[in-house]
């Protein structure tokens, strides 16, 4: 029998963060809808549940742990900034922080360090 919670956007995920249960789902919605109103320990939480995920490529973009660390740090950042516009019924957070980490890298590199990537 398959317990594994569906993977879309709306799913939430099995629980990694360490607030959560055993067999809890989290779910980002609340701590968007807490950042859309100011509040960054929101932010903070959203940090702590994605950053591993979000620096493996980071690392794995740049090369660089030093870049990554700082590219990291942009990821969030922007996230940060645009909290207003977010909207999780249609992208996960994850998602939006790993396509900000990839166009961010992107951008800082010409065609010849990233050839595979697609933004």
């Amino acid at each position: 029998m398959d317990n594994s919670v569906p993977r879309n956007s709306n799913a939430p995920f099995p629980c990694s963060c360490g607030t959560c249960g055993p067999g809890e789902v989290c779910s980002d919605q609340p701590l968007v809808d807490a950042m859309k109103v100011g509040e960054i320990q929101a932010l903070g939480k959203i940090y702590d549940r994605h950053a591993s995920a979000v620096y493996a490529l980071c690392v794995q973009l740049t090369e660089n742990h030093a870049e990554a660390d700082r590219l990291l740090e942009e990821v969030f950042w922007k996230l940060w900034q645009r909290r207003a516009h977010l909207n999780c019924s249609l992208d996960s957070v994850l998602t939006c922080l790993l396509a900000f980490a990839a166009r961010d890298a992107a951008s800082r590199c010409d065609e010849k360090t990233l050839p595979n990537i697609v933004v």
